[in-house]
């Protein structure tokens, strides 16, 4: 997995022997979902699909 990853700081994404990637809310406050979250959110997609 990339370190491209490290870049969301309210995600936390975990690879999974099936090919799975697991997107997990690691935000404080229950992960309600604020501006950076939301952020993340977006902008998590193309890296994702940059990946290999």
């Amino acid at each position: 997995m990339t370190d491209w990853y490290g870049d969301f700081p309210s995600l936390r994404l975990e690879a999974r022997e099936t090919g799975v990637l697991e997107i997990v809310l690691a935000a404080p406050g229950l992960n309600s979902v604020g501006p950076q979250m939301h952020r993340d959110l977006a902008d998590i997609w193309p890296v994702i699909d940059r990946d290999e």
